[in-house]
This record gives structure tokens, sequence and C-alpha cells, in this order.
């Protein structure tokens, strides 16, 4: 494609004509964009012609929505900016796609989410040239958790940590978006005073502002929700406010949701008397409006009232009204709250006949939408499913590649641990101690039976890793002397014959404090090993505990052997790191302590966490 000189001056020109028939005529703006369009299309300056084109999309848009123009538009631009590396221009045209399908496509929504953070992340440019795109891609995937209501407290730290921003670049319309995105999200949560709160200060923001449109619609949102708590009088005042500066910018749309919000809550606490009024007040601005919306929207209402004072007939021939307009009862869920109000009404003045044909018509809608809700359910789910079930084959793959590691380790474990066992029943009979070898030759014929059982599980139960224990710490002894004891206590609320854990986990540890902690320690030698249930914080606890002669002095014993490193301690870091991967969680965890006194090391406690999932 040849490209060739254009006149930018004439370019800038329609480009700021645009801009300032933005607010008041989408039309000839559309005009002047298109007009840019044309001349900047073979240009040499891609960046002029990407914002030709972001005009045009802007020009073809209506209160968030945009025409089959728009979209075209909206789409040549996503692809020019990245065909041309125009990257804070690609990301731009990302928040604006993201805008769109949030109202109409929430996966697609959730797609460019990602795209546009991953444009943001591998830009190569001065970040605060995109700071204001940035803060909008947070309130996009905002607002994408609250209608999708996922990641709800992550959505709302991210409103927080936004705001912070945007009052640190004093952006007025960002700190108004993070306000409204804090109040909503804290609405979703059921937190009603955090609502309020935030909601009233960005009243407050908006009136230093003069910005009424956001005095308006926080005011009635802000309004219901303390019609929510029940403190009707500052609902009223917040509804009266939002009144006030709606009539104060002339905006008779804006006045009439508001006043429509206002009926709806007298009308629920039954206050007929003030809902008269409100009803009264807007009826002419309803006709003046043109508003079919609002007009049904309001015929609903007295609908409702009538019901409520006790005059079903003139409410049934509002609602007879609603049920023939075809373009209001297009909307289902509408035509069903018009059936419903029908068969109520019909029933309360003994018309069964009509009562049931409503009440049928009800039904017959419901079913409907829970079919089509249905179906695009099922689409949904199948989507995430082909999705999912890839991820899931592979990480199967990964379990079953973990847990044949974990057998291999347990099968290394094993030799090691009966290797130390034969070698103290050998040093036994070489001291001619034949009956304590005998006994020693009993409780190593548990001990085999024990680790074979456990090596062909993933867990045992508690009460058969005590036993093993004790076989092996009797064992030990005969080796240690007169000089070893050891304890284990068990807390009253641990249910020993139902409690389970992963098998050769404690032995390994216990061998540790052994070895390295009570071998070489002159005087008594004492161990001790506790097993607590910690139910508030969904954890067993297990403390082995040695009155040894610490872990730095082992080190310095043991400094001149050459890669020196307890095969226990190895085995058992691995075997933790696998047990955590197949689980999905940090299901054990292990501390170890030096205890001290006076400055002098008087042994080493070991803590193993067993989280519950």
């Amino acid at each position: 494609m040849q490209h060739h000189s254009i006149d930018i001056n004439a370019v800038k020109a329609y480009h700021t004509q645009t801009e300032n028939l933005l607010s008041s005529d989408k039309a000839q703006a559309a005009e002047n964009a298109k007009q840019a369009f044309d001349i900047t299309q073979n240009a040499d300056d891609a960046a002029l012609h990407a914002k030709s084109i972001l005009l045009l999309v802007r020009a073809n848009e209506q209160f968030g929505d945009y025409n089959k123009e728009g979209l075209e538009y909206l789409d040549l631009l996503i692809e020019y900016t990245s065909a041309n590396a125009l990257a804070a221009q690609l990301i731009a045209a990302y928040n604006l796609k993201i805008t769109h399908s949030l109202s109409s496509n929430m996966a697609e929504a959730e797609r460019y989410c990602q795209l546009c953070r991953q444009a943001i992340d591998s830009y190569e440019g001065n970040a605060s040239d995109i700071q204001t795109e940035t803060l909008t891609l947070n309130y996009n995937y905002i607002q994408f958790c609250f209608r999708s209501q996922k990641n709800i407290e992550q959505s709302l730290q991210l409103a927080y940590s936004s705001l912070a921003q945007a009052q640190a670049m004093n952006s007025y319309s960002l700190q108004c978006l993070f306000l409204q995105s804090i109040a909503m999200i804290n609405s979703l949560m059921g937190n009603h005073q955090q609502t309020i709160k935030y909601m009233e200060e960005l009243i407050s923001l908006a009136i230093l502002n003069n910005d009424n449109n956001n005095i308006i619609g926080a005011g009635g949102y802000v309004a219901y929700v303390y019609y929510t708590v029940q403190n009707i009088p500052k609902a009223e005042e917040k509804f009266e406010q939002a009144e006030h500066y709606a009539a104060l910018a002339n905006n008779i749309h804006a006045l009439i949701n508001v006043t429509l919000r206002k009926i709806r809550m007298y009308l629920e606490i039954g206050d007929t008397i003030k809902a008269a009024k409100a009803i009264q007040a807007i009826e002419k601005d309803i006709a003046a409006s043109a508003s079919v919306r609002s007009a049904n929207v309001f015929k609903f209402l007295q609908a409702d009232y009538y019901a409520k004072c006790n005059e079903p007939k003139k409410a049934l021939h509002i609602l007879e009204q609603l049920a023939a307009d075809e373009l209001y009862m297009s909307d289902m869920n509408e035509s069903m709250h018009v059936y419903q109000k029908m068969h109520e009404l019909y029933s309360r003045i003994e018309m069964y006949k009509e009562a049931y044909a409503a009440m049928n018509k009800f039904y017959t809608i419901r079913a409907t939408m829970t079919d089509q809700e249905k179906v695009k359910k099922l689409a949904e789910l199948q989507t995430q499913y082909d999705t999912e079930r890839k991820e899931t084959q592979l990480k199967q793959l990964q379990i079953e590649n973990l847990n044949t590691e974990l057998r291999l380790l347990k099968s290394q474990m094993n030799p090691h641990f009966l290797f130390n066992a034969i070698s103290s029943i050998n040093n036994l009979l070489q001291m001619g101690k034949t009956a304590e070898a005998q006994h020693s030759l009993q409780q190593f014929a548990k001990l085999t039976r024990s680790t074979l059982e456990q090596s062909r599980g993933e867990e045992t139960l508690l009460d058969d890793e005590i036993t093993f224990i004790e076989s092996y710490l009797h064992l030990e002894g005969q080796q240690l002397g007169s000089d070893f004891t050891f304890s284990i206590s068990v807390d009253d609320n641990i249910d020993t014959s139902f409690e389970r854990i992963p098998g050769m986990l404690i032995q390994p540890l216990v061998e540790n404090a052994l070895k390295h902690g009570l071998r070489t320690k002159q005087g008594n030698k004492q161990l001790s090993l506790a097993f607590a249930l910690k139910e508030e914080e969904s954890k067993l606890s297990i403390t082995i505990t040695d009155n040894g002669i610490g872990r730095m002095v082992s080190m310095e014993l043991n400094k001149n052997r050459v890669n020196h490193q307890s095969f226990a301690t190895k085995s058992i870091e691995e075997r933790i790191k696998i047990i955590n991967t197949t689980a999905g969680y940090n299901k054990i965890s292990i501390e170890t302590l030096d205890l001290v006194d006076n400055n002098t090391a008087c042994g080493t406690q070991v803590i193993i966490n067993i989280h519950k999932a």
C-alpha cells in the first residue's frame, strides 16, 4: 500500500470537532470522524489513523452500547493497533472491548481482561503513560468479578488499591468509579454500612465537583441501601437529595428513575399516602419524557398501589393494558411479574378462571426461562469442561508421576531404617544380652510388618503409627542404654482409631533426634512425642522434643564428613513436597526449633503440622 503525506492540521481539526460533538450530536461526530479516517487511512502516521478509528468507535456508541458500525470499528481498532505495534492504543482498545462485552458476553469480557493485562505487563514504555488505562482495566475486571460473582474478595482489594492510586493521580472520574465499585461489592457481600460509607463519600466528592449525574445516581442507590437497613428517614433524605439535583440539572429521566425507586420503597413498606403523593408528583414528567420503559414501570407501580389500597379492579385494568403491550411483555421477567400480580388480584375477587389462566401463563414463562437458562448453562459448562479436561488430564499425569516418586522414596527409606534396626540387634548379641536380643527380635518383627504395610498405603491410622514408633524406640533404647527414656502423649480429643496421617513420616524425624541429638550426649537422654488436635485451626500437631546436644554442636561434630547430609532429612523434605503437590495445598509443614537454656543448647524440637483440606 502506498503511503503519502497528509494535512495534519486538517485531521486534528476533524478530531477536535468530533470530540466536541460526542456528547451532543453523535451522528455529526461520526461524519467528522469518518472524514479523518478517510484522510489518514493511507498516511504514514499510524497513531493518527488509530485515533481516527477510536473516534469512530466512540461516535457509534450510545449509553455503553455500540451499533453494528461501532463494533466493526472497534474490532478494526484492535486489529490495526496490534498490527502496528501501538501498544498504548491497543490497551485502550481492549478496555473498550471489555466494557462492551460486560453487557453481552462475559466469557469474552474475561478473555479480553486477560489480553489487556498481558499487554500492560509487556508494555515497554513509561508506566505512567498507561496509568489511566491500567486503572481502567482494574475497574473493568472488578465489574467482571461483580457481575459474574467470581473472586469477589480479590476484586474488593483491587478496588481499594486502585482508589488509592486514583486519589494520588487526583483523577476525579477514576475516584468515582472505584468508590462506586467498593460500595457495590460491599453491598453484594451484605456489608451495608461500608456500602453507605463509600456511596456517601462519592456523593460528597461529586458535590465538590458539581457533578449532578453522580450525585443523582449515587443518591438513588444509597437511598435504597438505607431502606434495606430500615433507616427510612435517611432513605427519604437521600431520595429527595437526588431528586433535587436531577431538577437542578433539568434531567427529567434521572428524576423519573429516582422517584420510581422511592415509590417502590413506599409501596414495599405499605406507606400508601406517601406513595400516592410521589405518584402524583411524577405523573406529568412520565408523560413528558416519552419514555416507554419508564411509563410501563410507572404503570406497574400504579397497579401495585391500587392493589395495596384494596382496589383490585383498578389494578387489574392497568395490568391488562400492560399484558396487551407486546414490547413490554417480550421481557420475560416483566411479564412474569405482571401475570403473578394478575393471578393474585383475580383470586382476591374470586375470578378463579382468570386467576388460573394468569397462573398458567406465569408458570409457562418461568419454565421457558428455566429451559433457556439450562441450555445456556450447559453450553458454558461444556466449554469449561473441554478446557478443564485437558488441564485435569495433565494434572493427573503429574500426580501419578509424583506418587510413583513417593513410592520410590519409601522404598529407599525402608532399607535405611531396617539396616539401623538390624545393627541394634547385632550389638545386643555381641554384648551377650541374649534375652534382650530375643525381645528386640520380636519388636523387629512387628516393625518389619508395619513397615511393609505402610509402604503399600499412602496413610496409616494414628493408633498403628504410635505402636510402630513405640516398637522402634524400644528397639533403639537397647542401644542407647539405660540413660535413655521416652514418652508419648496423646490429647484426649484425638480418636487414634479414626485419625490418619501419612505413613513413615514421624519415624525418620525421631531417628534424627536419636542419631544427631542424643546418641553422643553424656548422661540423661530424653525424648518426648506429643500429639495435639487443634480443631480451631483445623490441624493435627505432632511435637518431637529431645534434650540432646543441639543442631549447632551436631553440625560441628560432622563438619569434616564429606557431603554430610541426613538421609532422613532429605527424604522427609522430598516426601512433604510431593504430598503437598499431590494434595493441591500446603497439607504438611515442619518447623525446627533450637532449645536454649542460659545461652547453652539444651535440645531440639520439631513440630509437624498436618492441615485438614
